[in-house]
């Protein structure tokens, strides 16, 4: 229900955008802070980086910019301030005042490969110690020193159930 609510809104948002003619100058982007575990594992809550926790979507409809398409590869919330630096700037980044995290995820819409790297850190409830996660293309590396290491080859394990860090 919540799904079919949220698409409802969408078409709602570019029906009216269409128009006061303005759907082909607007960028809307569909993004979420963080997943949900419901159940997988046994567990309820966001606060791990298994896979249905830390992955969002990330929808981005610009109809006079880019054409509808699906991208692979991993991408971070850190990207959308380049990104929506960029698209504000003309499609190149502006000098910022000091050095930022995230890359424009410009290129990618535009149709080049966007590297498959995201890091992560957790430091929050339930968390007794710092949590980081990089991946890299199919592999997840999970580390915490109150846990034990995790390493996932999501490509051949999707589920995350086979820990490869001490194999």
């Amino acid at each position: 229900g919540a799904v079919s609510y949220v698409d409802d809104q969408i078409g709602s948002l570019t029906a009216t955008l269409a128009e006061a003619q303005l759907d082909r100058d607007t960028v809307i982007c569909v993004i979420s802070d963080h997943g949900d575990m419901l159940g997988e594992r046994g567990l309820w809550y966001k606060m791990s980086f298994y896979e249905p926790a830390c992955r969002i979507p990330l929808i981005v409809h610009a109809p006079g910019r880019f054409k509808p398409r699906r991208i692979r590869g991993c991408a971070s919330l850190l990207d959308l301030l380049p990104t929506f630096a960029a698209l504000a700037h003309g499609g190149t980044e502006p000098q910022y005042a000091m050095p930022v995290d995230g890359h424009s995820l410009l290129p990618a819409l535009t149709g080049a490969e966007l590297p498959d790297e995201v890091l992560g850190e957790y430091l929050a409830e339930g968390a007794i110690a710092p949590i980081v996660m990089i991946r890299r293309g199919a592999h997840k590396f999970v580390h915490c020193p109150a846990d034990p290491d995790q390493l996932y080859d999501l490509a051949a394990d999707p589920d995350e159930r086979e820990n490869l860090a001490h194999k």
